[in-house]
């Protein structure tokens, strides 16, 4: 077995577009957008890192590895762009850059539906689910341009589902702080059934692996039930730590406020 790099032109091509439109947008647009606009080097790097990290999650050994082999790491593959890649993306994008793709008269109201909470969570849940059907998983397995399709529906819910999280713009505000843990203790849930799913059949559902060489020591089944684990792990992992900052925020909010009402009671 020998993994190679895939340097598709499609994936190369669409992360140099958007790289190109970030830096015309930082630099030569800048003026236009308006005056003192700033784009401090933390978002420029962060943005970077998520162009990087998804030039390497899409193109490194790990590609051929997931669509060939190996179920987790296709899982593996998918996380990073959900977890990683779109954070990355979206903590990257000042609100003056966001601004005039999202919060135009013509988009705004439709974006603001989908960004909604209940709306994020209810459509970045079922897309999971849709798409580890056995057909439909197979079929983007099998066809180069479905596949595109999946890894790009797979980013883009992502930015949605972290949009109220982290949100750069005032017309779509982040929620807050007791609003965050709520949503972040529901994001995992919609995930749930799906792991579950994977983790405890007792025979693998996707013929592409069954086939597949074994390059490790594990069943078609074993290598399902450990995708099925790191979803579970990575999505508690990826939600449970803002989780606890949102808490810790929430708390530290609230303390201010109850001290206030004790010092009125006296």
């Amino acid at each position: 077995m020998r993994l190679g790099w895939e340097l598709d032109p499609v994936l190369i091509g669409t992360l140099l577009t958007l790289g190109l439109v970030y830096g015309l947008m930082a630099g030569p647009l800048r003026a236009r957008l308006g005056r003192d606009l700033k784009l401090p080097r933390r978002q420029a790097l962060m943005f970077s890192a998520g162009l990087l990290v998804a030039f390497l999650t899409e193109a490194s050994p790990l590609h051929e590895l997931s669509d060939r082999y190996l179920l987790s790491a296709h899982m593996v593959q998918h996380l990073l762009l959900s977890y990683v890649v779109a954070p990355l993306l979206l903590a990257g994008t000042p609100g003056w850059m966001a601004r005039p793709l999202v919060a135009n008269r013509i988009v705004l109201p439709a974006f603001r539906a989908l960004v909604h909470p209940l709306t994020a969570f209810a459509v970045f849940s079922l897309a999971i689910s849709l798409w580890h059907l056995p057909m439909v998983y197979e079929a983007a397995l099998g066809n180069p341009v479905i596949h595109h399709l999946q890894h790009l529906i797979f980013l883009a819910l992502a930015l949605i589902v972290w949009w109220p999280l982290m949100s750069p713009l005032a017309e779509l505000p982040r929620l807050g702080f007791g609003q965050q843990v709520f949503y972040l203790v529901a994001l995992p849930l919609g995930q749930f059934f799906v792991a579950a799913i994977l983790t405890f059949a007792p025979e693998a559902f996707y013929q592409t692996y069954q086939e597949a060489p074994r390059i490790l020591p594990m069943s078609p089944a074993a290598d399902q039930q450990l995708g099925g684990v790191v979803m579970k792990i990575v999505s508690f992992i990826a939600f449970g730590v803002p989780l606890v900052v949102a808490f810790l925020r929430w708390s530290a909010a609230d303390r201010p406020r109850a001290a206030g009402a004790g010092g009125g009671a006296r």
